[in-house]
């Protein structure tokens, strides 16, 4: 006997207002049917995949999702779900996406900059003939594209279970140097070299911070890693993480578990850093969003918390 499945999982929110900045966060419970294997959020082409609840009978799950900062106007945000026969399901819920400007700034490449920075990029596979400002071409595109490449690999490390909790701590005492998405035009001697947008927030405090942790999580890269030099990268569950680059000293180790506050390394200027700081960034599934939405306990509250609370009704 063979049995033929051709009904598609069902799929439906269960939140009801979904506001989401571009560059931002989204959260949205959801309930998928028992026969569903995979569920989640497609945005545009790019998957989010949803979480089952804990202890939940009634296919509840909940799923993070971004809508990145470069998204074309009007992208096609939905549910959907997948059985094990292969049979698809899509669904529709109310999301308003909030429009959103960036900053822009210029930077000027000295060439003490570059005589400064290019040795430390010694394992870099660099032409000995090109000039200093090639150099610094290759590693602020080629390498950055591939540490982007490394971040977006980690999405698969964090918890199907949600470790973070309540609002997420900031560096102490330190003034904000670089925003969000900002997009950087790179000078030298008067002409636009290159440009790249900037996916974190820069942080700057008395050189060699202590650097704590933002919220409870486990450390899932602990590593040199190319223009970001030093770098933690904690995952928080459920597709969140936390980045912590250009630091002078580790404290932590591969899969150790950090609790909010803890102290995981301190800044420096290590990578591509002008200066001594932090460079801070929150990944949802691997893509960047704002974490100054991550700062802010009235957003987690109006976002996530409130939308949790349906899981207990």
């Amino acid at each position: 006997k063979m049995m033929v499945d051709t009904i598609p999982p069902a799929i439906r929110a269960l939140s009801k207002m979904h506001y989401v900045n571009v560059g931002g966060t989204g959260f949205i419970v959801y309930q998928a049917s028992s026969d569903s294997v995979k569920s989640g959020i497609f945005v545009d082409d790019l998957f989010f995949p949803g979480f089952q609840t804990k202890n939940s009978q009634e296919g509840h799950h909940v799923c993070y999702f971004a809508i990145p900062h470069d998204v074309k106007t009007n992208p096609k945000v939905h549910l959907w779900a997948k059985d094990r026969a292969g049979n698809e399901s899509t669904g529709s819920f109310y999301f308003k996406i909030l429009k959103k400007r960036f900053p822009k700034e210029r930077i000027n490449i000295t060439d003490r900059f570059l005589k400064r920075i290019i040795p430390y990029f010694s394992f870099y596979p660099l032409n000995p003939t090109e000039t200093d400002i090639e150099k610094f071409l290759k590693i602020n595109r080629g390498l950055r594209k591939e540490n982007s490449a490394v971040y977006y690999d980690l999405r698969s490390e964090t918890s199907p279970e949600r470790l973070w909790d309540g609002k997420w701590t900031r560096l102490k005492n330190a003034a904000s140097m670089a925003g969000f998405a900002e997009r950087r035009s790179y000078y030298h001697k008067g002409k636009r070299i290159d440009q790249q947008f900037h996916m974190g927030v820069d942080l700057a405090s008395l050189a060699h911070s202590e650097v704590q942790a933002a919220n409870h999580g486990r450390v899932i890269f602990a590593d040199r890693l190319g223009i970001y030099g030093l770098t933690v990268v904690l995952g928080h569950g459920q597709g969140l993480a936390s980045v912590y680059s250009h630091l002078s000293k580790i404290n932590v180790e591969l899969n150790q578990e950090v609790i909010k506050g803890e102290v995981i390394g301190v800044t420096g200027q290590t990578g591509l850093a002008g200066g001594d700081h932090l460079h801070f960034a929150v990944m949802v599934n691997g893509v960047f969003v704002n974490p100054i939405e991550w700062w802010d306990g009235h957003w987690i509250q109006d976002n996530i918390t409130r939308k949790l609370a349906l899981l207990n009704k």
